[in-house]
């Protein structure tokens, strides 16, 4: 089921070096969602082209190591990929708005999205989804073994923090 995210953890510098499995294991435990594109060109086998997860309630942001809690009917769509091979082909938005479906049957009236301030691509992708509002910034600092975390409470787009990604 899961050899694209596998296939991730090599291509990935983010989760290079860690037991990827293991955490889309622990995620669902958790009870978060996944979401996968299933290739459409005949490909033998079942192999999928990209993958969305949504949480619930209480979300941890493991790019900042952040607990954020959700208002009610809020969902959090995140860890969005898309294989290296079928980046291009709309898979993503595919599974993006079969989620959005999934999670209005369930009663969600808002999602978020999280997007790191260097995945300018991610940007431009969810801005063509009408995603493009930004709420919150959350930093994360370390220092001598301490760490702290700023949100800042936004209202904005994103090309407005990112004039470079204009449609």
């Amino acid at each position: 089921m899961i050899y694209s995210l596998l296939e991730r953890q090599g291509e990935d510098p983010e989760i290079q070096g860690s037991d990827y499995a293991a955490a889309v294991e622990k995620r669902l435990r958790q009870g978060h969602v996944l979401y996968l594109g299933k290739m459409q060109d005949g490909t033998p086998g079942t192999r999928y082209a990209g993958a969305a997860f949504a949480g619930y309630t209480k979300f941890y942001l493991e790019a900042v190591r952040y607990w954020l809690a959700l208002p009610e009917h809020c969902v959090a769509m995140y860890d969005g990929y898309t294989a290296p091979s079928r980046r291009g082909k709309r898979y993503y938005s595919q599974v993006w708005n079969a989620a959005l479906d999934d999670c209005t049957a369930r009663g969600v009236t808002s999602a978020w999205g999280f997007i790191m301030p260097h995945n300018k691509h991610s940007f431009i992708v969810h801005q063509k989804l009408g995603l493009a509002h930004i709420i919150q910034k959350i930093t994360l600092r370390q220092r001598w073994g301490f760490r702290w975390h700023r949100v800042v409470k936004m209202d904005c787009y994103s090309h407005d923090l990112f004039p470079e990604i204009r449609k």
